[in-house]
């Protein structure tokens, strides 16, 4: 979309940034506003790849960039943020959002297997497929090649000063930001969860890599060629004489997980060495956190890196909320209800990310990304990312138009005609029971707000930890907590023990009242589609949900 052309849509569309989309590159480059609010817009670019792999669905690179409004003209700092492997990209797009909230332009580019780009059957059937190698291969080899050319676009905006553009990469983003970091437009450098030795990562006996390395492991000789020379480029180990001078200048930090059990410690040890960090001011190394927990640090981290990338240039940090005990359970309760309810305003939407892990007598029964969409007029989109649930990789469904559900090879089944009104509908007498006594108590903590009201049955108390806040629930035969964000009265996650079970759920996105996009409600823009009888449709979705909630989840 040409800059004059972009002008249009951000009139017609009300946004307040008047910056335009990137100008003067030597290819093309499509600008979408999807969402805007009072901080910060966020664009879907869409550009071409370098090196695109085979399979369609990459052909072009897809990135969302998050940019500040309301601030005086002007160049300011910016950060590229690589995401993660799994997932929906809502951490990434939390960590991205939060520096636009602060006054930077962040782009998130999608790499090639992920969202978008990945292949029209998901990522996981596609990796188990005999062109998994292939694509394998071509997917690591087009990374760098996407990366640099995302800088091309980040340096490109009339609003970023080219000379101040940071990197953050998370997990996997993080292995893959080492070598890109050498870019010399690069000047600042975060790696979160990342390390060394990318091979031996991606052997690592975890349901995040394991489809990868059966991948690898049967591919022939050419495709094994092939990985083998891209996985030598994305080495972070590589990169370390290139890295030099910004380290000794201390522009490269890393975060990391004592207890990291996708990144093994030795891996992290390794890379923060090889970059001269290990036991400096520079490296730090997140006590009693793993892979996943080290999310409930994130509010942290993104506030330090803020100041590292942004510097007198940022907006200052929202305050803190009010910490009196029942203001702010009650505060919280109200978000809760409002998001079980599923009542949004009209023209919004309630939009929520988590991350899940079910443990079970010392095992992972069900471990996974999700995200829940509600709209209005009985809309809902679900889904469910890598969690080998039943051998499947992926699960998407939800109700727009009409009720659809995506298969595992990527057709989009689709009701022939309008089903009902509300997918809780569908649910068995005691779900709806759960459902309904979850309304009732949410409903009922969020009016109160007193805490002594519920002594009898049930202790409820917020505790302080320093920074941090919980609101802790137990009665005697289970426990639970609600942590809080640091700077609003929203719950950050929930965790839940009773005997030998333990269900821990981080909110990687809590966005209550979010723009609303009729897009978002549908299936996959070219997938492959069949209609079925929608009483069918509506049979099989009560189903599925309805063995989740009984706790059907399996590794």
């Amino acid at each position: 979309m040409r800059r004059g052309v972009w002008i249009v849509a951000a009139l017609l569309t009300g946004a307040a940034c008047a910056e335009g989309g990137p100008a003067g590159l030597p290819f093309d480059c499509t600008v979408e506003i999807v969402e805007t609010n009072a901080d910060y817009v966020v664009e879907r670019f869409v550009y071409p790849s370098p090196v695109p792999p085979s399979f369609p669905e990459a052909k072009n690179v897809i990135a969302y960039c998050f940019r500040p409004v309301g601030l005086p003209p002007g160049r300011r700092p910016a950060v590229l943020c690589l995401h993660i492997l799994g997932g929906n990209g809502s951490i990434t797009r939390a960590i991205a959002s939060s520096y636009a909230a602060r006054g930077m332009t962040a782009l998130m580019p999608l790499m090639p297997m992920f969202l978008e780009r990945t292949p029209a059957c998901g990522r996981l059937t596609d990796l188990a497929s005999p062109n998994g190698p292939r694509h394998l291969g071509e997917t690591f080899r087009a990374v760098p090649h996407d990366i640099r050319r995302s800088l091309d676009v980040l340096a490109a905006l009339p609003d970023v000063d080219s000379q101040r553009i940071g990197l953050i990469g998370t997990s996997l983003g993080g292995i893959l930001g080492v070598s890109a970091a050498t870019d010399p437009r690069v000047q600042k450098a975060v790696f979160l969860l990342a390390g060394g030795d990318l091979e031996s990562i991606l052997q690592a006996n975890n349901h995040e890599v394991q489809p990868i390395a059966a991948c690898v492991a049967r591919a022939n000789a050419s495709e094994r060629a092939v990985l083998d020379e891209a996985m030598r480029t994305l080495e972070p180990l590589r990169a370390m004489p290139a890295l030099a001078e910004k380290v000794k200048a201390g522009r490269i930090r890393m975060f990391n997980a004592a207890d990291d059990e996708v990144v093994p410690p030795a891996n992290t040890r390794r890379l923060a060495e090889a970059l001269g960090l290990a036991g400096g001011r520079n490296f730090t190394l997140i006590p009693g956190v793993g892979h996943y927990t080290a999310i409930l640090k994130l509010p942290d981290i993104v506030d330090e890196t803020a100041e590292f990338f942004g510097g007198a240039d940022l907006k200052p940090r929202p305050p803190r909320p009010n910490r009196s005990d029942d203001a702010t359970v009650k505060g919280v309760f109200a978000q809760l209800n409002k998001l079980v309810s599923g009542n949004p305003q009209t023209g919004r939407v309630h939009r929520v990310g988590v991350k899940v892990d079910v443990v079970r007598d010392g095992a992972v029964a069900f471990a996974g990304f999700a995200s829940f969409l509600c709209g209005p007029g009985g809309r809902f989109a679900v889904s469910v990312d890598d969690v080998g649930f039943k051998g499947v990789g992926a699960i998407r469904l939800g109700r727009g138009e009409r009720l659809w559900v995506e298969s595992a090879k990527g057709t989009t089944f689709c009701g022939s005609a309008a089903s009902r009104a509300n997918f809780i509908d569908g649910l068995d007498a005691k779900a709806r029971r759960v459902h309904s006594a979850a309304i009732l108590l949410t409903a009922l903590v969020a009016q109160s707000g007193n805490l002594a009201l519920f002594e009898k049955f049930v202790k409820i108390s917020l505790q302080t930890r320093g920074d941090s806040r919980a609101i802790v629930i137990g009665d005697g035969a289970f426990t639970a907590e609600v942590t809080l964000d640091s700077t609003r009265n929203v719950p950050t996650g929930v965790f839940y023990k009773k005997g030998g079970t333990e269900v821990r759920v981080v909110f990687t996105e809590w966005n209550l009242e979010a723009p609303y996009r009729a897009a978002d409600f549908e299936p996959r823009a070219g997938a492959p589609r069949r209609e079925v009888d929608a009483a069918t449709l509506d049979a099989v979705i009560s189903a599925l949900l309805g063995f989740a909630l009984e706790g059907g989840f399996v590794k």
